[in-house]
């Protein structure tokens, strides 16, 4: 199982590129439809920066909200993040991912929607 969120990882990071100058967040969610109870992989792509302190996920439908957060150390941080979600009911979902700088402001956001029957 680890493996193959290691692989689609990879080629997710593949497809993935970051511009420079532009938001420093990409992320891709996989997969964006799926038959219920479904896992659901969040991958975010950060832009190394000295400012970069945390990286939050949140996913929320009519019925349901979760969220996960990770610890950024600035430039030296990793650039890929990856958030899975298991087994999510039916229902049509936001996935949000926040970048923070230090002082906690937001930095970027994006969202993804995900639909699950």
């Amino acid at each position: 199982m680890r493996t193959r969120w290691s692989i689609l990882t990879a080629l997710l990071i593949l497809s993935a590129p970051v511009v420079a100058g532009t938001n420093p967040l990409a992320v891709r969610v996989s997969p964006t439809k799926a038959l219920a109870p479904a896992d659901v992989l969040v991958c975010a792509v950060v832009e190394r920066d000295a400012n970069n302190r945390a990286l939050a996920v949140e996913i929320e439908s009519l019925d349901f909200f979760s969220s996960s957060s990770a610890e950024l150390e600035g430039d030296s941080a990793r650039r890929v993040n990856d958030f899975v979600f298991r087994a999510l009911p039916a229902g049509e979902y936001e996935v949000r991912v926040t970048l923070y700088d230090a002082a906690g402001r937001p930095r970027g956001t994006i969202s993804r929607t995900v639909s699950i029957v």
